[in-house]
Formats: structure tokens, C-alpha cells, sequence
């Protein structure tokens, strides 16, 4: 009985735990209205970027790492943190965060802090933003999720190939989530900053510069394609590896 007991408990706390964590997915269709991306396009990129599987299902994650092709997922924000301050403390540039994977090496400057940069509603505002970019210099969306992964032809059409056989799996409303828990982040997210204005009208969250693109850099080095996990477990204080 006691042992049931604990088995109960445990997952009771787990529950609570998944319960706070911020939604990728919800956040990804809030992008997507703010800044006119095709319906499911930036979420079926977050899931092909850090998808786990969640509740029988793979969605999204924010507490995610990529370094040199290796993936990591966290069980919270903290235990990110610790591994990757100490990652860059080794001197390391090259690896990706957050809901949307965002490159470290290429991206970080515009970030005052990692811990904001792996936030997810900063981390996905600026993946949306960027990901528009991409399509204004592109002139059409396929190209621009090309892009958002890699110039590299073959490397590029892969991705596309991926981010596609997903957006195939999403709902008539382009969303992956039901209302429900889309409902319940937000109201989450306002009570804990009923005064954010960090996606009022002005000025971007993040400035996109429109000069030093990261793909000019001579020794950009080519990314691999992500890989999901097929059966992903998180563990207090453990990595996946």
C-alpha cells in the first residue's frame, strides 16, 4: 500500500509539474496571427525542432537543447540553465535552444541574457519574426523554411519534406493543440504579467538586423537535420542523451 501510495503521489506531482509548464505549441499560434505566418507553419517547426513526446503525443518543448547534433531535454527551466551557462563556460557557441531551436552561435547576441533567450514566448516571437524575414527575402514560404534550417539544397529540402509531413497531421484550424489548454496558458501567462507589454505595437521585441545575416559567415559550419526522440524521458537533474 505504501509503495502505491508513493507511485501516486509521484505522478500526482508530475501532473502539476506538466500542468505550469509554457505551451510551444499555444504560443506558436499566437505568433503566427501577430505576424500573418500561414496557419501551422511555426508550429509544426517547433515540433520538428524540439518535439517530445507529451500525453501520447509529440509536441513541442521549451526546456530543449541541440549541442553539436546532440539533443537534450530538461525537465525545467532551471536544469537548462545550469547545463548550458556551464556549456558556454567551456567555451562553446554552436548549439540551439528553446521551443523553435534557435542557434546559440548566430542568434545569441540578440538576446540580453540565455535565460531570456530560451524563454519561450521571447524565443518563438523571435523565430516568427525571423522566419517573416526569411519569406520577404525569399518571396515564398517553402523557401523560407528551407532557409530557417539550412541553405544547404539537400539539407534544406529534407527539413521542408519534414516540416510538411507535419503540417499534413494538423486540424482543419491549422492548430495542435485543443482551446482548452491553449486557454489555460494564457490565462497562466496573464496572471503571472497582467501588465506585459512586450507584443504591443512599435517597436520588435528583438531588433532583426538587416546586414549581418549568419549565412554570409565563411565557416558557417552545416547543421544536421533534427532528430526526435522516439520515447523521451525527463528525470530531475537528468539529460537525455
Amino acid at each position: 500500500m505504501r509503495l502505491i501510495s508513493l507511485v501516486l503521489f509521484l505522478t500526482s506531482l508530475a501532473s502539476v509539474a506538466a500542468a505550469g509548464v509554457p505551451g510551444c505549441e499555444a504560443l506558436t499560434a499566437q505568433a503566427t496571427e501577430r505576424h500573418g505566418l500561414p496557419k501551422g507553419l511555426l508550429t509544426a517547426i517547433a515540433r520538428t525542432e524540439s518535439g517530445r513526446a507529451q500525453d501520447g503525443r509529440s509536441r513541442a518543448w521549451p526546456w530543449t537543447s541541440n549541442i553539436r547534433g546532440r539533443g537534450h531535454y530538461y525537465d525545467s527551466k532551471t536544469h537548462a540553465l545550469q547545463h548550458l551557462e556551464a556549456v558556454v563556460a567551456r567555451g562553446e557557441r554552436s548549439f540551439d535552444v528553446g521551443c523553435m531551436q534557435l542557434n546559440y552561435r548566430w542568434h545569441g547576441s540578440r538576446f540580453d541574457t540565455l535565460a531570456k533567450m530560451i524563454d519561450p514566448a521571447q524565443n518563438v516571437d523571435y523565430a516568427a519574426r525571423y522566419l517573416r524575414e526569411l519569406r520577404d527575402e525569399t518571396g515564398d514560404w517553402d523557401t523560407a523554411t528551407r532557409y530557417y534550417h539550412s541553405r544547404d539544397p539537400a539539407r534544406g529540402q529534407a527539413y521542408l519534406g519534414r516540416v510538411r509531413r507535419v503540417v499534413a497531421r494538423l486540424d482543419p484550424s491549422g492548430t495542435l493543440q485543443p482551446a482548452p489548454e491553449r486557454a489555460m496558458v494564457q490565462a497562466a501567462t496573464s496572471a503571472e504579467e497582467p501588465s506585459d507589454q512586450r507584443f504591443r505595437s512599435g517597436d520588435p521585441l528583438i531588433r532583426l538586423a538587416s546586414q549581418s545575416h549568419y549565412w554570409q559567415h565563411p565557416g558557417l559550419p552545416e547543421g544536421t537535420l533534427p532528430r526526435l526522440p522516439r520515447d523521451p524521458v525527463i528525470r530531475a537533474g537528468r539529460i537525455k542523451r
